[in-house]
């Protein structure tokens, strides 16, 4: 393969001491949460007024003995994230698409891709489990959680769903709107092989943390180390929460949405505490590592458009703006380790290093005890390897010492078809980071804003008409090879000020360095040229046949593809 990255990393001298037994793994993923969504990121005036504060004092208290990661990097949004997570490839080498979204589009990861939980259950012998959002292929059952290395899963397929009755259509499904491919309403749940019932009026977040602490009670019994993947639906829309969370926020909250956000957050802050307790119920806690991660920023339009459907409720202060776009409030996310397998020497600090998402495959399997098996597939899978173990850097406490000095976090291209690089392809919108400095090129949906820390509940709102970066929202006013922002984000993390102009040696090879890049991008959910689109009333078919006679209902999601 020749498509490595310019990746490096420094040596270290200190070993980083370990349990004798593999730890446990809870990797927790929560959506669209953002920077300023968690207690540790907001300000003590902030947390004394009730209209801006986010509680979640259980995750506090887990980062407060952990070591908080402060510069971890994610896609700007869903699927793409999860796939660099489960295969250990920047999203420019395995998806850039929200894609795997219904049963008739198809996955986001090729199945040359082992994914971590392939591994840790084959080579290490973890027993491994997903719990909540999968977002990575429901078409076949290959594509599923059972399909790409767990033993058992619970949650739903797609990308989002109600969280109460987990249909997929969220507010807009009413069992009365007719099932086709323009109301795409179906009950969206699923236990490993089958569909997951029982579970409706029960809440998502309830659920999920419900069937970890399952797991973790039956482990107890056992020697073998477990890996659960733990992708809260929380804090995705539609924003809803029991009224136990609702009742923990003013009812003046403006806009009301904002309200829902944060009684979202509590109720996962309590999940996390119902985790902790049985690990250390079960005497299981000195043996486990706990991540949790955002998805990617919070989603930032402005202006309330309803009590619950609204978007609008997150914020992302002090970084600029969120979900969708590439600026550090789109990517850079609120992130912690924990756990009782947390060396104490690094307890309570915090790690100020670049980590992307998917480095965490290779630092799994480094603490796995078998480091190097990230690279397994690399003579097979259609790009090898971009994980880098980031655990001596987390544990060895040394702050210049970074797992990366290079992060690719998006590129999109335009002009040709999407299967492989075409002559004809342009930058649409794209971000590097090299050493201290950051390139945008391209519009980025109108989400440059920059946040108040009481936004949304004041009455100076960030403007929704923000240009992005720079204002050139098409081809035709940027031409083939656009310019871009350049920040230096180690003084500037809000991305005020832009170098493009003042520092154009700069500005220039980074450019270089990202169309360097494109011949090595790949996106995995091409089918036969048709995009990764299979057949839409096939799958609704089975929806309404054999998964709705099987589960009494009118319609229910499922893999239908043999």
């Amino acid at each position: 393969m020749l498509f490595h990255l310019m990746v490096t990393a420094t040596t270290a001298t200190a070993i980083a001491t370990t349990p004798p037994n593999p730890p446990n793994i809870i990797f927790a993923l929560a959506d669209d949460t953002g920077w300023h969504g968690v207690g540790w990121h907001q300000s003590q005036s902030c947390q004394a007024d009730p209209h801006c504060a986010m509680l979640t004092p259980h995750m506090d208290a887990l980062l407060s003995d952990g070591v908080e990661l402060t510069q971890h990097y994610t896609y700007r949004f869903c699927s793409p994230t999860r796939s660099a997570l489960m295969t250990g490839r920047l999203p420019i080498h395995v998806n850039q698409q929200n894609s795997a979204e219904y049963p008739w589009t198809a996955a986001a990861m090729h199945p040359d891709f082992r994914t971590v939980a392939d591994v840790l259950r084959d080579q290490a012998h973890y027993a491994t489990h997903q719990l909540g959002k999968w977002h990575l292929g429901l078409a076949r059952q290959a594509f599923t959680p059972a399909g790409r290395g767990f033993d058992t899963s619970v949650g739903y397929l797609s990308g989002s769903e109600e969280h109460f009755t987990h249909a997929k259509g969220m507010e807009a499904c009413k069992a009365t709107l007719p099932l086709n491919c323009t109301n795409k309403c179906a009950t969206d749940f699923w236990n490993t092989a089958a569909p997951a019932t029982g579970y409706d009026g029960v809440y998502s977040a309830n659920v999920y943390a419900s069937e970890a602490v399952k797991i973790i009670d039956a482990a107890a019994m056992t020697t073998t180390p477990f890996f659960i993947y733990l992708a809260f639906a929380n804090t995705h829309e539609p924003l809803e929460a029991p009224a136990e969370y609702q009742a923990r926020y003013p009812t003046s909250m403006q806009p009301k949405s904002r309200m829902f956000l944060g009684a979202m957050i509590s109720a996962m802050d309590d999940a996390m505490r119902n985790i902790t307790d049985a690990l250390k119920a079960s005497q299981q806690w000195d043996n486990t590592l706990i991540v949790w991660v955002s998805d990617n920023g919070g989603p930032t339009g402005v202006g309330d458009v309803g009590a619950k459907a609204s978007s609008c409720a997150a914020n992302n202060f002090p970084l600029r703006g969120g979900k969708g776009s590439a600026f550090q409030g789109g990517v850079r996310t609120a992130g912690f380790v924990g756990g009782g397998y947390v060396p104490p020497a690094v307890r309570g600090t915090s790690f100020d290093g670049y980590i992307h998402i998917a480095d965490w495959f290779a630092t799994f399997c480094n603490v796995a005890g078998i480091p190097g098996a990230a690279a397994a597939d690399d003579a097979t899978a259609p790009r090898p390897s971009d994980s880098i173990d980031a655990w001596p850097a987390i544990t060895r406490r040394q702050t210049t010492f970074r797992t990366r000095t290079e992060v690719p976090i998006s590129l999109v291209m335009e002009g040709g078809p999407r299967t492989v690089p075409h002559p004809g392809w342009r930058i649409a919108s794209g971000a590097l980071i090299v050493g201290n400095l950051k390139i945008i090129i391209g519009a980025q949906n109108g989400q440059g804003v920059h946040f108040y820390p009481d936004y949304p509940n004041t009455t100076t709102r960030p403007q929704a008409s923000d240009p992005g970066c720079p204002n050139c929202g098409t081809t035709a006013q940027c031409g083939a090879k656009p310019s871009g922002c350049l920040y230096d984000i180690s003084v500037d993390p809000e991305e005020r000020h832009d170098l493009a102009t003042t520092n154009p040696t700069a500005l220039a090879n980074l450019t270089a360095r990202i169309y360097a890049l494109i011949p090595s991008l790949y996106q995995s959910d091409i089918v036969k040229g048709n995009n990764g689109t299979y057949d839409c009333q096939g799958a609704l078919r089975a929806a309404r046949g054999p998964y709705a006679k099987a589960t009494g209902t009118a319609a229910w999601f499922g893999p239908w593809l043999k």
